[in-house]
């Protein structure tokens, strides 16, 4: 937590009274820690019966909050009449399952994706996909109609994309029908919930709702602002019209949820209709960080400046050429220079989690082939073995918990966990304990194999839940030969349940996104190995235009750093943007030409034979 005394702007933005502002900041400015201090100074100045609510795109403002809060022996800002949370989850609470509930008469629930719980579309026939079928993701519900959308298919989904297009109206069709039988069992996903939200009120009927929430709430603090979509926008003017305050606090180079329909534009045009204000000054990065910053950017925004612990760091920029293939050798080359410096933080990210994860010598969790058997050792051995971030653990970890569902007799694939649970009359924190239970007892099986075959995959599956202790008053319904089964011809395939330890980094690595909002001591952003998408990238970069939703993801990543930053980026155009950055005043240093190592090459041009053998 920072104790750094507030700055003049940074106290003019805390105690300006009556709301309706707009705060401008430029990264590292303090925006989370200057609202958070308008929060705790707002709401000792209210009346019990009022609150302030303070929202944003993370959890890293609340967590903030709580911890200031708490710091300051003040836990009872943090419950009624207050709200501390995300946008979504104010709206949620608010503003949608009141409605939802009362107009559907039964529960409802709101997932942040249909990916939370699985939930897939498959068809039959010559039509169909291996293994689970398509994403309902790739489906998104836009108001009026389910509609494919191509860029939302996962990596390992993206060989469909044809077999999709071939048969569009079945896939919508079989789309719609599975959403429709979701939407019967009580689920929505937050896409869902926001545009119900912005139609809803765009409505004068429901104009009394938003008077009591302005009863209730003087002022809505919105961080991160500009990752607002459209309908999020509409929903903030109707309740500032219906008297709710509006303090939204925003740096529009850092809008990165384009793919998620977020409009800077619709957020600046609710802008004009608020006081401006701006913070200056980046207190978390060194000056040829905040340089890079700068290059980015239009020349009239182009007025970072270091200001905090870190203006004095000398430290140049470090620019990592690579080859195709030599990913890996990025981050070890990061983490060493890192070291050398004496940096006790260091994060890999990318705009793709495959290639950070690359970068680190880790890999992503996916879709994989041998069925159900291969899944849960896969699983099991990555989350002992460590390297996942976090959403791939819980993943790993949810595939181990449905299989014992699946032996409970327990239906519902596409329905959260926790409601299968009271559905079943199971304790969730039974299955969570053996989860973890069946999640040891397969490592102690698995030992140190990084390979095996399918017929051993499933023998070691059936062992390892046959030792498993059914819940008090409920018997298995499902023998562990019926979960676990394999073809003579495809047990014999070999597959493999992890990479070696030896090659992954020890250094936290995640996408861009997923740390929006936090920092390290040192980052390493890793530039695509596609040549065209990286050519354009810093084609986007010397012009210096901001409308490019990539270059604002490498503004974002660089601006992570405190006081070491290293860019990765293909080989062929490491002499372009070396030269752009010295051209724009940045410090550089240019590392060696990072390639593969021709033994691991030899290693795995014998590990690709290997299963023919």
């Amino acid at each position: 937590m920072s104790t750094t005394p507030l700055s003049l702007e940074q106290q003019e933005v805390v105690d300006l009274p009556g709301g309706d502002l707009f705060v401008s900041a430029c990264p590292g400015a303090g925006k989370t820690h200057t609202v958070v201090e308008r929060f705790i100074t707002r709401c000792q100045a209210l009346p019990q019966n009022r609150g302030v609510a303070i929202v944003s795109f993370s959890r890293v403002a609340a967590v903030e909050v709580r911890k200031r809060c708490l710091d300051k022996e003040l836990s009872r800002l943090l419950g009624f009449p207050h709200f501390v949370g995300t946008l979504d989850s104010f709206f949620i609470r608010y503003l949608y399952l009141p409605l939802a509930q009362a107009r559907s008469g039964k529960r409802v629930r709101v997932l942040d994706s249909w990916e939370s719980i699985g939930a897939c579309v498959q068809l039959r026939g010559t039509k169909t996909v291996p293994g689970k079928g398509v994403p309902l993701d790739a489906f998104p519900f836009d108001g009026q109609r389910v509609q494919f959308e191509s860029s939302r298919l996962r990596r390992e989904f993206s060989g469909w994309k044809a077999q999709i297009q071939a048969h569009l109206a079945d896939w919508e069709r079989a789309a719609t029908a599975k959403r429709e039988g979701l939407h019967r069992g009580g689920l929505r996903t937050c896409d869902e919930m926001r545009i119900a939200v912005a139609k809803t009120f765009a409505s004068e009927r429901w104009n009394f709702v938003l008077r009591a929430l302005a009863a209730r709430f003087c002022e809505v603090i919105v961080d991160e602002a500009q990752d607002c979509d459209e309908s999020q926008v509409a929903v903030l003017s109707r309740m500032r019209d219906a008297g709710t305050r509006l303090v939204l606090v925003a740096d529009v180079d850092q809008a990165i949820y384009e793919f998620r329909k977020a409009s800077p534009a619709c957020l600046l045009k609710l802008a004009k209709t608020l006081r401006p204000l701006k913070i200056r000054g980046n207190r978390r990065s060194s000056p040829a960080i905040c340089a890079v910053a700068n290059s980015l950017v239009p020349v009239e925004r182009a007025n970072i400046q270091s200001v905090g612990e870190t203006k004095g760091c000398a430290w140049p920029v470090r620019v990592v050429p690579y080859e195709a293939g030599a990913e890996r050798e990025t981050g070890i080359d990061f983490c060493a220079n890192a070291r050398s410096r004496g940096c006790q933080e260091m994060l890999v990210i990318a705009h793709s989690r495959a290639l950070a994860f690359k970068a680190a010598g880790r890999e992503v969790l996916s879709e994989v082939s041998g069925g159900a058997s291969v899944k849960l050792l896969q699983a099991a051995t990555r989350i002992a073995r460590g390297g996942l971030d976090a959403k791939a653990r819980t993943e790993a970890l949810h595939e181990i918990e449905r299989v014992l569902l699946r032996r409970l007799g327990a239906k519902g694939n596409d329905q959260p966990i926790e409601d299968i649970c009271v559905r079943e009359g199971l304790e969730r924190r039974w299955l969570r304990s053996s989860a973890m239970a069946l999640l040891r007892t397969l490592n102690e099986l698995i030992g140190d194999q990084l390979e095996v075959t399918v017929h051993e995959a499933v023998r070691l599956a059936r062992m390892a839940v046959s030792r498993m202790s059914s819940p008090p008053g409920k018997g298995w319904a499902r023998q562990e030969t019926v979960l676990f089964k394999t073809t003579d011809k495809k047990g014999k395939l070999r597959v493999r349940l992890a990479k070696s330890s030896a090659s992954s980094l020890d250094v936290a690595v995640n996408t861009v996104h997923g740390v929006k909002g936090e920092a390290a001591d040192a980052v390493m952003f890793v530039i695509s190995k596609n040549i065209d998408a990286a050519g354009a990238l810093l084609s986007s970069w010397r012009t210096r235009c901001m409308d490019d939703e990539a270059k604002r993801v490498v503004y974002v990543g660089v601006t992570r750093a405190k006081r070491f930053l290293a860019i990765g980026v293909p080989a062929a155009l490491s002499g372009e943007l070396v030269g752009l950055l010295r051209e724009r005043g940045v410090e550089v240093e240019e590392a060696p030409i990072c390639r593969r190592p021709q033994e691991g090459a030899r290693r795995q041009r014998e590990a690709q034979k290997e299963p023919n053998r």
